[in-house]
């Protein structure tokens, strides 16, 4: 038994590596073996700073990082960002041969090449045993203030035991920070921090924690994952209740379905996809107008999809209105009808 759960926290171990191979910051190395969010750009106070790059704009784009996960996202750049030839965000015409993606942000993959302007970063994602992390990734980054100072909060898998009792079906809670980003910009590494780690107490201390099965950190908030819709929905209603901080806005999302988890504690399937999807939805993107819908309130609202709402009592259906049928993809091939409840 010993053996296999060293086994398994070795393979939670995970590290991304940032390395600059060319530009003016060319040579430098960021190691991130813990949950950590930073900004790249023109601007002093980016955390990777490349003031003598004419062609990146001054807050060009953020790095979230939940090792293994490294999710890059364009901040409205003049000149956008390539991986592997494929351009996110960006306001000008794309170069020949440069494919555009449809959105500004991307999930990393271990090699990936990210091009802006005259600077190249490759991304390295690895296995980090519980030896290496003593060491290795404190080495590299003891003499990067700008990378110490980012947000370490801790993030929080599913245990052995939990995974091996996950059902098939799972209530599906995300909340989201809005504007994260620009959140990080001005309260600074330090706060920011304070700030996750707040939710994550808020999580923690909550009375529906014996029926929460993962909690996950996303970059932008959280994942979590319950045995009970009814649980899962006052844990967001608390959520709205009583705000973490009265500048900080949240969007909340609640969804229903079948899940599995990844060796690293990650949970997979076409469920968590969607709830990524509709959190973020709003008025414009509903599919035909009817008169029975509510006006869909941009923030500190409550999104549930109907297979959620056919597990609530009558009385919690009541606290919801009908936000109308959405599309979750640019074919219209993924639609889903959604109900929302906001902050009172």
């Amino acid at each position: 038994m010993p053996k296999d759960r060293d086994l398994q926290q070795e393979k939670q171990h995970r590290r991304v590596e940032i390395r600059v191979t060319a530009g003016p910051a060319k040579g430098r190395h960021l190691v991130c073996d813990k949950v950590a969010s930073f900004v790249c750009g023109r601007s002093p106070d980016a955390h990777i700073s490349l003031p003598s790059d004419r062609y990146i704009s001054r807050q060009h784009f953020s790095l979230h990082v939940a090792p293994p996960e490294c999710t890059l996202r364009d901040l409205g750049s003049t000149n956008g960002v390539i991986v592997n030839g494929v351009r996110y965000g960006g306001t000008t015409p794309t170069a020949p041969g440069i494919r555009q993606a449809p959105f500004n942000e991307v999930c990393l993959k271990d090699g990936d090449e990210i091009i802006i302007g005259n600077t190249r970063i490759n991304i390295s994602i690895h296995p980090f045993s519980q030896n290496d992390r003593s060491n290795a990734a404190c080495q590299e980054n003891k003499n990067d203030a700008s990378l110490n100072r980012c947000n370490e909060a801790i993030q929080q898998t599913a245990t052995p035991q939990q995974e091996a009792a996950m059902p098939e079906e799972v209530a599906l809670l995300l909340i989201d920070l809005v504007g994260s980003t620009q959140h990080l910009l001005r309260m600074g590494d330090q706060q920011f921090s304070d700030l996750i780690e707040q939710i994550r107490y808020r999580f923690d201390a909550h009375r529906s924690v014996s029926d929460r099965l993962s909690l996950r950190y996303t970059g932008d908030g959280f994942l979590a994952t319950y045995k009970s819709a009814t649980k899962a929905l006052s844990m967001a209603a608390d959520f709205l209740k009583t705000p973490i901080r009265q500048d900080v806005h949240i969007r909340i999302a609640l969804h229903w379905g079948a899940v599995k988890m990844g060796t690293n504690g990650d949970v997979l399937g076409k469920a968590v996809q969607q709830v990524r999807q509709f959190e973020g939805l709003q008025g414009k993107d509903r599919i035909g107008t009817t008169a029975t819908v509510g006006k869909l309130p941009e923030k500190n609202r409550v999104l549930i999809t109907k297979p959620v709402c056919k597990r609530l009592s009558p009385a919690n259906r009541k606290k919801f209105t009908f936000a109308g049928v959405f599309s979750l993809d640019e074919d219209s091939q993924d639609i889903c009808a959604l109900w929302f409840f906001q902050k009172p």
